[in-house]
């Protein structure tokens, strides 16, 4: 009977540690690129990035420099980032934060109020592969105006 409970014990103390194991983490997604579609008639300035992948589900934010994108225009806002979670995995959603210029005209005016895009999930290849020139593209809808939200 002593092989018996020891045995049960044994099996308890191993689910045990699997119950409480955390699932593995994808390792960081490494020199990827973001550029952002700016299809408002203003320029934009880019901030950051909110991003998820789908096999984890985990929204991380990524920083960078602010990043003016002309009206009309598609621009890399940031170079070589580091995305945590992401070799192998694919690219569920990404949001972007971002101010956009108010004013008469491209000079004369200032920056509104941050705001933070839709989730733009429309991705060609998701998946985030290291060192292999990948990049993603947010597009920012014509919508997003001085004054009107996201």
């Amino acid at each position: 009977m002593n092989k018996f409970i020891s045995g049960l014990l044994g099996v308890a103390a191993v689910t045990g540690v699997l119950v409480g194991a955390s699932p593995a983490q994808a390792d960081t997604c490494k020199s990827v690129d973001i550029k952002v579609k700016n299809n408002k008639s203003t320029k934009i300035l880019a901030l950051s990035v909110d991003y998820r992948f789908k096999e984890d589900g985990v929204e991380r934010h990524e920083s960078f420099s602010n990043t003016e994108v002309a009206a009309g225009q598609t621009k890399t806002v940031a170079l070589d980032q580091n995305l945590p979670g992401g070799e192998g995995n694919n690219m569920q959603w990404m949001k972007l934060h971002f101010k956009v210029w108010c004013g008469p005209s491209q000079t004369s005016g200032s920056w509104s109020q941050e705001y933070v895009s839709q989730a733009d999930s429309t991705f060609l290849a998701p998946v985030c592969k290291s060192n292999s020139g990948k990049h993603y593209v947010i597009e920012l809808p014509a919508t997003d105006q001085c004054g009107g939200g996201n």
